[in-house]
């Protein structure tokens, strides 16, 4: 059985298997010229690129992956722009044949809308010309986007893109191996789990010598030197985090938190993303305001049937009063729950009111948004809707709650189904809302 540190380090698989999918330029190409760019070799920093100049000149060359790392520092505002970068780098990517750049692109289409399945196939073939190339990032792509259920083919597709370099790969590969040690081997694909495993550790120790820091991770949790090579793996974090790439903080922390239970120093690492701009990680070092805490007496509580906007009803199912309390574990991002009372002193907030909030960065609680959507028969978008929720201060002490629900118009239109997970307002209507004024009259117990 796993112990403690074992189980954290597995349960961490997942998350890390998507931090580590940046931009990863490789030594030498598969046609055999040099690389062209920064980029493109693996230096101190490991494989990739770490600065918005080098990855808008890497997604300018070609370099794999380098357009969704742009992406990434368009999409959070980190840094300055670098002179001549795409505006819209995931389709320069794709169109140039970046397999991550297509399958970034897909990803982030409504599964209702009809370019989805195009983008896919794009994404597809982008994925297997990248593997012929023996772009190992490619090959797992390829073999993610597999039709069928025969996983045969799947899992020798996996074994060559872990050969060819991708520690997601290899995890995959050693995720098996597990399952085949574990079931009847005739309900598993054919294959020897110990020649998986001879593979993937192999490959991994490979990438982890080459400074990819997933590479090291994962040999860290499957293989026998654990704390060594997870040092291995922080020592090249470290180096990006003091360069100032904003993800490598967070990942550092993440790592420090979950694996190595370093409160002080994860605290450390998060506070460094923080001020590089990684709002998530302010969440976990901050103190929620205490004025979104305690106990408030209801002075309006109405309903809007149909717009949010103009007067309102009595809400259906009102409260006397209700409990602000924030829920947090040590570097957790805190969450704000809301608990319905039915009377304002000497009683307990026990009704569950649905409402409920994370915050950004201590003083604002982000909206608590979820989109709903339902397809017709023929597999398009009927009907979609997502609820939007805010909290808000005023100068006098109130708290106010609202929630909202914007729906798609009848018929509903594919862009204005789009637009329910974009919270695109201007195509859509408000179906419903709610809201919720309190004046503070205790303290959080």
């Amino acid at each position: 059985m796993m112990d403690r540190r074992q189980a954290a380090r597995l349960g961490w698989t997942v998350a890390m298997a998507l931090a580590v999918a940046g931009c990863k330029g490789k030594d030498k190409p598969a046609d055999g010229k040099a690389p062209t760019t920064a980029a493109a070799a693996s230096g101190p920093l490991g494989p990739g690129c770490f600065t918005r100049a080098a990855c808008a000149e890497a997604c300018v060359a070609g370099a794999p992956g380098a357009c969704v790392e742009l992406y990434q520092w368009q999409h959070h505002g980190w840094g300055a722009a670098a002179s001549g970068e795409p505006a819209a780098p995931l389709e320069h990517g794709c169109q140039a044949g970046d397999a991550q750049a297509c399958a970034a692109l897909a990803s982030d289409l409504d599964p209702a809308d009809p370019a989805r399945a195009a983008a896919e196939r794009t994404a597809m073939a982008a994925s297997d010309a990248a593997c012929a190339r023996g772009d190992g990032d490619g090959c797992a792509m390829a073999a993610a986007f597999m039709p069928g259920d025969d996983d045969a083919p799947r899992l020798e597709r996996t074994k060559r893109a872990c050969t060819a370099g991708s520690a997601e790969a290899c995890q995959r590969l050693l995720m098996f191996q597990l399952g085949q040690l574990l079931v009847d081997p005739s309900e598993q694909p054919s294959a020897d789990p110990h020649d998986l495993e001879k593979v993937a550790l192999a490959a991994l120790e490979r990438g982890c010598a080459n400074r990819d820091v997933g590479a090291c991770v994962y040999l860290s949790m499957f293989g026998d030197h654990e704390d060594a090579d997870l040092e291995r793996g922080l020592v090249v974090l470290r180096a990006r985090c003091a360069a100032d790439h904003p993800s490598s903080c967070a990942q550092l922390g993440d790592i420090q938190l979950d694996l190595q239970e370093d409160v002080a120093a994860a605290t450390a690492s998060f506070e460094r993303a923080c001020a590089l701009g990684v709002k998530p990680s302010c969440a976990r070092t901050a103190t929620p305001d205490p004025r979104t805490q305690g106990r408030f007496k209801v002075v309006r509580h109405e309903e809007h049937a149909a717009g949010c906007d103009g007067p309102g009803a009595p809400a259906a199912t009102p409260v006397a009063a209700f409990e602000l309390t924030v829920e947090r574990e040590p570097l957790e991002i805190p969450r704000l729950d809301v608990w319905g009372c039915d009377g304002v002193d000497d009683v307990d907030c026990d009704q569950a009111v649905g409402w409920q909030f994370d915050t950004l960065d201590g003083t604002a609680w982000a909206p608590a948004d979820g989109n709903t959507m339902r397809a017709g028969a023929d597999g398009a978008c009927d009907e979609a809707s997502f609820e939007h929720q805010t909290i808000a201060v005023a100068d006098d002490g109130r708290v106010t709650l609202r929630r909202e629900t914007w729906a798609t118009p009848t018929p509903a239109t594919p862009a204005a189904c789009a637009a329910t997970r974009t919270h695109d307002k201007a195509l859509l209507r408000c179906a419903h809302a709610e809201v919720l004024v309190g004046e503070r009259v205790a303290p959080t117990p």
